[in-house]
């Protein structure tokens, strides 16, 4: 990931930006359960490569690519947060929510857990996410069918329940993965307004000037890899 420090002796996480700089940065966060594959769904996105084994995210790591949705182009400013509950208080300190305009919820489709654990995170959307933040729900390693324990038509249905939008995708075969971006950019797209030269612009109280972030509690260096569970 992109100039990421995470460090028991500093206290910021610097991250730098890779998309088109001339565009305003707009945030969208992945959340979900340690192992659905949040991380290989991001760089599928972004590198248009696939990594079967990561390492464990730890507190928040940072993307950006610049989306085409018909006439427009939104630079994403993706972060991909921990899902292990003892290092995701570093995104809820860090403020990752705060700005978000979208909002990704990722479960695996061959782990029923990471599926029931989607309110979960839906309340930490709730808790600390703007109000009017686009919300897409995505069950991801569809390609390991035989492993199933998640069905399309109960992601489906819980979508509809939510009023989320819904996708299945598989990072692995890069399925359907460019397509959740494209949708989360053209309904960020819906609610913005524009600048002097007909640029998609953040509304107000959401435009970020930078893409620091500033800790309120110092955070122990991470070593070693989780085998937790997959990414993919």
């Amino acid at each position: 990931m992109n100039g990421i420090v995470i460090d028991k002796n500093q206290d910021t996480i610097s991250l730098s930006e890779n998309g088109d700089k001339s565009l305003h940065p707009h945030r969208v966060l992945i959340i979900g359960d340690s192992g659905v594959g949040k991380s290989a769904f991001l760089s599928r996105f972004t590198d248009g490569i696939f990594t079967g084994n990561h390492v464990a995210t730890i507190g928040v790591e940072y993307k950006a690519k610049t989306v085409s949705h018909g006439n427009d182009k939104v630079n994403l400013q993706i972060w991909d947060s921990a899902g292990q509950e003892r290092y995701n208080v570093i995104c809820i300190s860090a403020g990752c929510y705060r700005k978000a305009l979208g909002v990704i919820t990722v479960y695996d489709v061959t782990n029923a857990t990471s599926f029931e654990n989607i309110r979960n995170w839906l309340n930490q959307i709730d808790q600390h996410a703007p109000d009017d933040c686009k919300r897409m729900l995505v069950g991801n390693k569809s390609d390991l069918e035989d492993e199933r324990q998640v069905s399309y038509e109960q992601g489906e249905e819980f979508a509809k329940e939510i009023g989320m939008q819904f996708l299945e995708t598989s990072a692995k075969n890069d399925e359907q993965v460019s397509k959740a971006f494209e949708m989360m950019a053209g309904e960020i797209i819906k609610d913005s307004a524009r600048d002097e030269f007909g640029n998609v612009v953040p509304k107000s109280g959401n435009f970020e000037k930078n893409v620091s972030v500033v800790l309120t509690e110092n955070v122990e260096t991470y070593q070693g890899d989780d085998t937790a569970g997959g990414c993919c």
